[in-house]
């Protein structure tokens, strides 16, 4: 309930579909009217054990929350990749890219664990080139 009053502040949300979401342990969104910057919020696990990897951020001024590690994102976007959603590359590539350091032995062993090793590999290559 604080999140989602607090989210209210400065984005727009629909509390009723957050609520179902969490239930569901499904996944809600929130748009910054400011920035037109989107976040998308995943409730539960997509990645086995991504809870206890995740970081605490400060998602806005007094509300700290839990966040997914950088190579737990990569690897649940890559998922989304395997079912079809291509803007999911784009995403992966751009992470791959950025300046946040990526803890490579971990990744790889996830991703291979969860059959996307090949995938993450051509992916590196792209965002190298």
């Amino acid at each position: 309930s604080r999140l989602l009053a607090e989210l209210s502040k400065k984005f727009m949300i629909d509390p009723d579909v957050a609520r179902q979401a969490i239930a569901r342990h499904d996944m809600f969104q929130a748009l910054d009217v400011g920035t037109f910057i989107k976040i998308v919020f995943h409730v539960g696990e997509a990645i086995e054990g991504e809870l206890t990897r995740s970081c605490q951020r400060e998602l806005i001024p007094g509300l700290v929350m839990p966040s997914v590690c950088k190579e737990d994102a990569i690897l649940s976007k890559l998922l989304w990749l395997m079912n079809g959603s291509e803007k999911s590359r784009r995403d992966v590539v751009m992470m791959l890219r950025g300046p946040e350091m990526i803890r490579w032995p971990e990744l790889n062993e996830r991703a291979n664990r969860l059959g996307v090793g090949d995938l993450l590999a051509q992916l590196r290559r792209e965002a190298a080139a």
